[in-house]
């Protein structure tokens, strides 16, 4: 991998975790499935931090491969100039390009860690926001939960009190009918 474009790197990865996240739409009162929902979320969530896992390995070795050629091809030729440079004692231009070449490749190596340490925790980071937002809207369906059970008790109470009612009003509507029918005979 060449880390030139460690763009579509984070790109790739970021695609990654766009691909595995189904979040439901607002609105959904189906508790059950939104719960089922959220486990799904996290065993995907999982399996992207997985694939992204298994993503740097791949990388960080066809790396490692590349830099493994690179250094054993420069030790060659730094092991053949240290002999000559023992046998002549002379140090040359040459020698001193591959020291430089040696040099460069170990800051560069350097600077790959760092790169992909901070690729990582930036990673780790997004994931950690993931939990956090999963785990608020965990909350808010809770709270949505309460709210409906709270309606839904508060709907009851008005049931009954208009059942009451009515046999009250049935009741008083009997009463008046009597009198009524009492002071029709009585007549």
């Amino acid at each position: 991998m060449d880390f030139e474009h460690s763009d579509q790197f984070t790109q790739r990865v970021e695609q990654i975790i766009r691909n595995f996240l189904h979040i439901p739409k607002e609105g959904n009162s189906n508790w059950k499935e939104l719960c089922q929902k959220l486990e799904q979320l996290q065993t995907q969530l999982v399996e992207a931090q997985l694939s992204i896992l298994q993503y740097l390995k791949q990388s960080l070795e066809g790396i490692r491969e590349e830099l493994q050629c690179d250094l054993e091809g420069i030790e060659i030729q730094s092991l053949q100039k240290n002999i000559t440079i023992k046998q002549s004692h002379e140090i040359n231009n040459e020698d001193v390009k591959i020291f430089e070449q040696l040099n460069k490749i170990g800051q560069n190596v350097c600077e790959i860690e760092k790169g992909l340490e901070n690729k990582i925790d930036l990673l780790n980071i997004k994931v950690e926001k993931i939990k956090i937002n999963r785990d608020e809207l965990h909350e808010q369906f809770k709270s949505f939960d309460a709210r409906m059970e709270s309606q839904w008790q508060g709907l009851a109470n008005v049931s009954d009190q208009f059942w009451e009612f009515k046999k009250q009003f049935e009741q008083f509507m009997m009463g008046i009918s009597r009198k009524k029918n009492s002071l029709f005979l009585a007549s």
